[in-house]
């Protein structure tokens, strides 16, 4: 039992720490005939944030047929 509890615990450990890790990530925006019409860059934020603040800007590009991604 020790053995799983130790195995358990590095793996939670490294799910964590790969998840609250700070990176630089790119919104693109893109029009209705796929062309890149806005770049956005996020510094040093969390997957979640930069994820956030990428679907706000989708929502906005959508209205008028337009998408973004986040890289």
């Amino acid at each position: 039992m020790k053995k799983y509890t130790t195995t358990l615990f590095l793996a939670f450990i490294t799910c964590v720490a790969f998840a609250s890790c700070k990176k630089d990530y790119t919104c693109t925006c893109y029009d209705n005939a796929k062309i890149p019409t806005n770049k956005n860059t996020y510094n040093q934020v969390t997957k979640n944030v930069a994820e956030e603040k990428c679907d706000k800007l989708n929502v906005g590009a959508a209205v008028n047929g337009g998408y973004c991604t986040l890289n």
